[in-house]
């Protein structure tokens, strides 16, 4: 039985760095694609979105952050209906 690895620790870990389990990619660590088979070529995954600019990645989707308040909202009152 082993504990459950931070992704730092992951990173860190003799047994990943062996294996080659993770990449750097925008300066972020990210898990290298899987399976791995002996004659695939490794690509690296997509970077992870820019959190700061769009947080829950609406503009990917098409919506903006006033779209979501209006979502929330509608949330809320049908929250409101059930009590």
């Amino acid at each position: 039985m082993s504990s459950v690895l931070t992704l730092r620790e992951a990173v860190d870990h003799p047994d990943n760095r062996t294996k080659n389990l993770f990449t750097i990619d925008s300066e972020a660590w990210q898990p290298n694609p899987a399976p791995r088979f002996s004659r695939s070529q490794q690509r690296s995954c997509a970077s992870a979105p820019n959190q700061s600019a769009d947080p829950v990645g609406l503009n990917d989707w098409g919506l903006t952050a006033d779209d979501l308040i209006v979502f929330q909202n509608m949330a809320l009152r049908s929250d409101d209906t059930k009590a």
